[in-house]
């Protein structure tokens, strides 16, 4: 799986200058089922020449060592000369952002002086510091767009000062009045953004709309449309949702915007990060979202400060639609039936499990095609990545964060249709955040610490609202089925008919990859089965090895095919959430860690590529014997120096 890395970052080096970057060809993916079906249209989309635009800055050397050393707080700006797109502007150049502005690398503002680019003279290049990989939101902005939705330009840039590559930047088109008039927005349109400081843009009862929200055209002092909206979504019924948002909302951008964060996995958006878009002409909203650089499997760790809280190395994609905050437009759309259908025909129809739209989209967020893209970018961006100046990394880094990635794309799938689309699909109204829907069709305008505190009651209120006296349950409750399950390993089962491909084995219940097997010789079938005992130190170990030493989680994997001899490069993945989710137990270094294998005779230790990111540890070239139960562990040992090693390709 992950062999030959090393030799593409090489490549990757040595054009770093050479564009547009060609096409990768369909035959040289490593991953590639029948599980998740797509479309020629949307691999080939995944494939397309990237755009990377050069931007030249001239400006006072002084000036330039302080650009990115500067205070966050510190506003000021400096005088510069840009050139691109073969013309030259005079303006001046600042650094930009939030939580971003601590780091090394950081966004920038390009202000044009006396003259326009594309009809704008801010140029906004957001650093993409948070994210290794340099691939998370141009990704989203790349799917968001696809499915037709009303986003801002973006392209990746160059970016060089004084002849010195600074590294890649990504540019976003500026949402202001000019983003309107080229969409044909006329003048009485109104666009709102919720203040980032104060976290409260999620419409809940009471919030006041003026310290919320920031108003960018016509009297930004009226907020008597957004504060009419929120009175209206307060009053709206769950039962007749669909038509409220039909009548008030232009096109899905609701429901395409809750798709988008269900793939994603971007929680960090109901309550500050998008904007709302009135238009003049029809008196209609439109959702614009905004801010995906924590995206594809970032996790956000609650329980330590900032920045360890935001900018850290943990990783999840089992997260469910209600992700996040908050917010009545998302609930309410949750609870709708019609527009629940609405978006799981959206998400079915993107993962490649209905062809029910365009062939653009059909599988785009398929495993091949997710990896397919994800390959490509690598292939552009990685060069630039190590030897940029600012927030650089190693190759080993570099391959580490993007293979994390991919890996992202590839499981993201499995999880949504085991949990969305399965026996026990996933529903809304079992959920906790139903605490605050209860909460907010009380009129009650909680804080999330208030909604702590008030548990209890608010989940008996919750129970009712749910199960209305008199009404039976329908079928067994999933989360009631789900805590048995609990006190069982998870279990899987793969079946593939395809030869020199990969295959997935993943726990139906709850969507865990519990093996990747990708397969290095023909076969007729394969059929393997899987499991996995987790958030417990390995009951066997071999002699002197300590349990609390290992991932606490052991692996089983064989072939229910009697004959099936084959090699296979097999990746095992355990947990790593968040500082109180995890299976580290004593592990301190997880780049030290080694599979083991007992398969009836003696533990084996395995030479394994360990990526610290992903949690995924991959044994290359490892044969599976027909009739042979392996049990696998992770530990780190003496053995260790000896037997792992940083991912690589």
């Amino acid at each position: 799986m992950l062999k030959n890395k090393f030799i593409h970052l090489a490549i990757g080096i040595c054009t770093l200058v050479a564009l547009p970057v060609a096409a990768m060809s369909a035959t040289e993916l490593a991953f590639e089922e029948g599980h998740f079906r797509y479309s020629q249209e949307a691999l080939a989309n995944a494939q397309k020449e990237i755009n990377i635009v050069e931007i030249n800055v001239s400006m006072n050397r002084r000036d330039a060592s302080i650009l990115f050393l500067k205070d966050p707080n510190d506003k000021s700006t400096f005088a510069a000369s840009f050139s691109l797109d073969e013309q030259e502007f005079n303006g001046r150049i600042k650094s930009f952002g939030s939580s971003t502005r601590a780091l090394k690398k950081k966004s920038v503002i390009l202000k044009i002086k006396g003259a326009k680019w594309k009809g704008y003279q801010n140029i906004a290049l957001k650093s993409m510091s948070s994210d290794g990989s340099l691939m998370r939101e141009y990704m989203a902005w790349e799917l968001m767009r696809d499915m037709g939705m009303m986003v801002p330009e973006t392209f990746y840039v160059r970016l060089n000062i004084n002849g010195t590559f600074i590294g890649y930047f990504l540019y976003i088109e500026w949402l202001g009045k000019n983003f309107l008039d080229t969409r044909g927005y006329d003048a009485a349109s109104e666009m709102y953004q919720p203040d980032d400081a104060v976290y409260c843009g999620d419409f809940r009862h009471g919030s006041d709309i003026e310290r919320c929200w920031n108003k960018y055209t016509q009297d930004g002092k009226d907020y008597s449309s957004l504060k009419a909206l929120s009175k209206q979504i307060m009053a709206a019924p769950v039962e007749s949702f669909d038509k409220f948002v039909a009548d008030k909302f232009e096109d899905d951008s609701l429901v395409n915007w809750i798709a988008t964060n269900t793939l994603t996995s971007d929680g960090d958006t109901y309550n500050k990060n998008y904007f709302m878009v009135k238009s003049g002409a029809t008196k209609k909203w439109k959702v614009i979202p905004w801010d995906y650089d924590l995206t594809f499997g970032q996790s956000f760790d609650m329980f330590v400060p900032f920045p360890g809280s935001i900018f850290n190395e943990r990783f999840q994609y089992y997260y469910t639609p209600d992700l996040g905050v908050f917010n009545p437009m998302k609930a309410k759309a949750l609870l709708n039936e019609n527009l629940k259908a609405k978006l799981y025909s959206r998400l079915k129809h993107l993962i490649g499990k209905e062809k029910n739209g365009s062939e653009k989209t059909f599988g785009w967020f398929s495993p091949t095609v997710m990896s397919a893209r994800v390959e490509h970018l690598a292939k552009a961006l990685e060069g630039g990545q190590v030897r940029q100046k600012y927030g650089k990394r190693s190759a080993t880094s570099f391959i580490e964060q993007y293979d994390a990635v991919e890996h992202y794309g590839i499981a993201r799938p499995f999880y949504i249709e085991a949990n969305m689309f399965s026996t026990f699909e996933w529903n809304y109204r079992n959920t906790p955040q139903m605490k605050e829907y209860v909460a907010y069709t009380k009129g009650v305008d909680l804080t999330p610490e208030e909604i702590a505190k008030a548990d209890t009651a608010l989940l008996s209120e919750a129970h009712d609202v749910i199960n209305p006296i008199g009404e039976s349950k329908k079928g067994l409750d999933e989360h009631e089925f789900m805590a048995k399950l609990l006190e069982k390993p998870f279990t899987g089962r793969g079946v593939s008919g395809y030869s020199n491909k990969s295959l997935i084995v993943y726990d139906p219940g709850f969507g865990y990859v519990l093996a990747r097997l990708d397969f290095k010789e023909q076969f007729r079938i394969a059929d393997f089965q899987a499991e996995a005992e987790a958030f417990k130190p390995p009951m066997y170990v071999y002699n002197e090895g300590n349990p609390e030493q290992c991932i606490q989680r052991s692996w089983v994997l064989f072939s229910r095919i009697p004959s099936l001899n084959i090699k296979a490069d097999v990746t095992l993945e355990y947990f790593d959430e968040h500082s109180q989710k995890n299976e580290l137990g004593g592990v301190k270094d997880e780049h030290k860690v080694n599979l083991w294998v007992h398969s009836g005779d003696a533990w084996k230790p395995l030479l394994t590529e360990v990526n610290q990111k992903s949690n995924t540890l991959t044994v290359n070239d490892f044969r599976l014997q027909a009739g042979r139960i392996y049990r696998f562990i992770a530990c780190s040992s003496a053995e260790s120096a000896l037997w792992s090693r940083p991912v690589s390709r």
